[in-house]
């Protein structure tokens, strides 16, 4: 299912005005994003497994790590940002790695979010957060040259 997520992606990437391009050998991220400055390292990830809850509408839960068996946390040395689209409601989180947590269990609400409830959970400040990539500031490590 990632590789619809990652055509998605792919699609609100162009809209936006940015460049993604895919890289050629394995690696554990999906995209590299040029936004005219900075070049980000992207790994996106399609979450449709959902858990209904009475109060605050269904909850989309994903292990998210490399690795089909075994899964292995992300760090910055891998990606530098994560883009969760929680689907059928079509809602993208876009997330510094750095801002990702320890657990490889992540937990999001995407219901409670669409109605301008963002205090449910940790990574909901990042709902829809494409400014993230659109303006990332420039790091000395992955700046053009």
């Amino acid at each position: 299912m990632d590789n619809i997520g990652e055509v998605l992606f792919l699609a609100q990437t162009m809209e936006l005005g940015l460049i993604a391009s895919r890289p050629y050998a394995p690696c554990k991220y999906d995209f590299v994003v040029d936004n005219g400055s900075t070049l980000m390292r992207v790994q996106v990830k399609m979450l449709t497994a959902t858990r209904p809850t009475e109060t605050s509408g269904d909850t989309y839960v994903g292990k998210i790590g490399s690795g089909t068996r075994s899964k292995n946390k992300y760090t910055k040395k891998d990606v530098d940002f994560l883009a969760i689209l929680c689907h059928p409601v079509n809602v993208w989180y876009i997330i510094p790695i750095e801002d990702a947590g320890d657990n490889l269990s992540m937990y999001f609400y995407p219901h409670r979010s669409l109605i301008g409830d963002f205090s449910t959970g940790k990574h909901e400040k990042f709902f829809n957060r494409w400014a993230n990539l659109v303006s990332h500031p420039h790091h000395s490590d992955n700046k053009k040259t």
